[in-house]
């Protein structure tokens, strides 16, 4: 089956959307996510939530810099970047 491009980017999306609620899900189970401002998260979440374009944009410009070739890859490896600052 051949896909054309929008089609193809719904699929990462709903990728990217599964991975990052499975990793948020572990981290509440874990009890280590704290969010400092929640209204400001909400506010973030649901922005991305509309705007599914800019993620996967900028998830795009990330592999095409470093040569990635796995999208899902790439958003684990960003996420995990971004967690550091967290810690």
């Amino acid at each position: 089956m051949k896909l054309n491009k929008q089609q193809l980017q719904d699929i990462i999306h709903e990728e990217l959307k599964s991975f990052a609620e499975d990793r948020l899900l572990k981290k509440w189970d874990r009890g280590d996510a704290r969010v400092p401002h929640p209204e400001s998260y909400e506010k973030v979440m649901g922005f991305l939530g509309r705007n599914p374009d800019l993620v996967w944009k900028g998830i795009k410009k990330v592999m095409d810099i470093t040569g990635s070739t796995c999208a899902r890859s790439t958003a684990m490896a960003v996420s995990d970047h971004l967690a550091k600052f967290n810690a």
